[in-house]
């Protein structure tokens, strides 16, 4: 069951395919040293919010209930480094 009427079965696997890949490079650029450390909580942030747009696209595309839960765990997680890494940034400018 489709929630949102506005794509097909193939629309919303082709942009959680997407979601996905796009997720997998963002932890890749995570594990290496930043090039501009005050821009990495930022670069986070914008992680947190594709991981919640992942989230809802499962959502859309009539995912189980029951299995959206397993997605908080890496949005929270997201949530708190930016946090942590803005805290950081915040204090060094102090």
């Amino acid at each position: 069951m489709i929630r949102a009427p506005i794509g097909s079965r193939e629309y919303w696997n082709e942009w959680i395919e997407k979601d996905h890949l796009w997720l997998k490079d963002v932890g890749k650029k995570l594990s290496s040293p930043s090039e501009n450390p005050t821009y990495s909580p930022e670069f986070v942030w914008g992680g947190v919010n594709d991981r919640l747009r992942l989230l809802l696209r499962h959502y859309s595309s009539g995912a189980p209930i029951r299995d959206l839960p397993q997605h908080f765990p890496g949005l929270l997680d997201a949530w708190e480094l930016s946090n942590r890494l803005s805290d950081d940034i915040c204090h060094w400018h102090e």
